[in-house]
């Protein structure tokens, strides 16, 4: 039993590993124009983070912010975790959610959410560059 708790966490800390290396190519993308590639590594992020839902949901919000859709019309991204895959639990482990929002404070500081756009079809393309500028 311990060999799978163990081998759960390990999974889950390279999967949290992973994600912020998402998390932090997807901010330098957009500050740098690149505002789909952004998106690319927000979904990828949120999907490594799937084991931890409020944080999966913030970059499913910057994701929807960039691209001006709901989140249900995002595809998978191949090389995120395979579903039925083990995934150990933050709820298990106090530590492990201590340091899950140590990451979202500097991932996500609080000034910087913006609502996402409730229908793609008022938004004329003018309006998108000028948002991703």
């Amino acid at each position: 039993m311990t060999g799978i708790i163990g081998r759960q966490i390990v999974e889950g800390a390279a999967g949290l590993t992973h994600a912020i290396k998402y998390c932090r190519a997807a901010q330098k993308e957009e500050k740098n124009g690149f505002a789909y590639t952004a998106a690319v590594e927000w979904q990828k992020a949120a999907e490594f983070l799937s084991p931890f839902p409020s944080l999966a949901d913030r970059c499913w919000q910057e994701w929807e912010r960039i691209m001006r859709l709901p989140r249900r019309l995002a595809g998978p991204i191949s090389d995120a975790p395979a579903p039925g895959s083990a995934q150990f639990r933050a709820a298990d482990n106090s530590d492990i959610e201590q340091v899950l929002a140590r990451v979202a404070e500097e991932l996500f500081p609080a000034n910087d959410v913006e609502p996402a756009a409730s229908n793609v079809l008022t938004i004329a393309p003018a309006q998108m560059e000028a948002a991703a500028a």
